[in-house]
């Protein structure tokens, strides 16, 4: 099995309705990545390519690093209630 890191989106080319799109938003778009799929309106080069699959990557990298600073922030959290409890002996 692959990892995460080689998964690819699918592309869907020459799509109109992102003529819509750019007719809507103050910018012309030229590919949007939704999910997994990333549609463009006209044939995708593989620098393109390369730049929506890091759009693709994204929302695995931030849940990563998340998972990371939620688990320091647990270990911390029980570290300070360790001291607590242990100021509040009374020996």
């Amino acid at each position: 099995m692959l990892s995460i890191r080689h998964w690819k989106p699918l592309f869907i080319q020459h799509q109109p309705i992102l003529i819509c799109l750019s007719y809507l938003a103050p910018i012309e778009i030229h590919a949007i990545t939704l999910g997994p799929i990333v549609i463009s309106k006209n044939k995708i080069g593989e620098v393109t390519k390369n730049h929506e699959s890091i759009h693709f990557q994204q929302p695995g990298d931030t849940l990563y690093r998340l998972s990371i600073s939620l688990s320091l922030g647990l270990a911390n959290g029980v570290i300070q209630i360790q001291g607590w409890a242990q100021s509040l002996r009374l020996d």
